[in-house]
């Protein structure tokens, strides 16, 4: 599944990229996101709670930041604590300046893999939308205002 778009900011480019440097605190504007940590330098650990449906999942997750100049991406992985279920996920953030700031603009690609992935296809386009839009707002918020 991919899901991709892009929002202007009225900070500047480096505060845009400092934000979305910060794992820790970005991981909180991520609906259902627990536990987010370091765990060695450029690598990341932590766990998502989601509802798919009917089906309350817990994914155990790791996570690689990978930032360029102009391109911040996050590589993650994990396992559906129950079903086995395993997710695979990058997320790009391409920065540029724009009058009177910032834009992002953004990737999301997700693969399920395993009994849920079979199991609900359909239901979890619909939680990962809701899940990105959520993010972005909060992200837009962060950003602009440090909140």
């Amino acid at each position: 599944m991919r899901f991709d778009g892009d929002f202007s900011v009225t900070a500047a480019p480096d505060r845009v990229r400092a934000v979305l440097l910060d794992v820790e605190g970005l991981a909180t504007c991520l609906p259902g996101a627990e536990g987010v940590r370091p765990t060695e330098p450029g690598r990341y650990a932590g766990t998502l709670k989601v509802r798919l449906g009917p089906i309350a999942a817990s994914f155990d997750l790791t996570g690689a930041l990978q930032p360029s100049d102009d391109l911040i991406a996050v590589d993650v992985r994990g396992r559906e604590r129950l079903t086995g279920t395993l997710v695979q996920a990058r997320f790009e953030a391409r920065l540029s300046a724009a009058e009177p700031g910032a834009r992002v603009a953004y990737v999301l690609d997700v693969t399920l893999l395993g009994k849920l992935g079979q199991m609900g296809q359909a239901v979890f386009q619909d939680v990962a939308r809701k899940m990105t839009a959520q993010t972005v707002a909060c992200l837009r918020q962060r950003i602009e205002h440090g909140a």
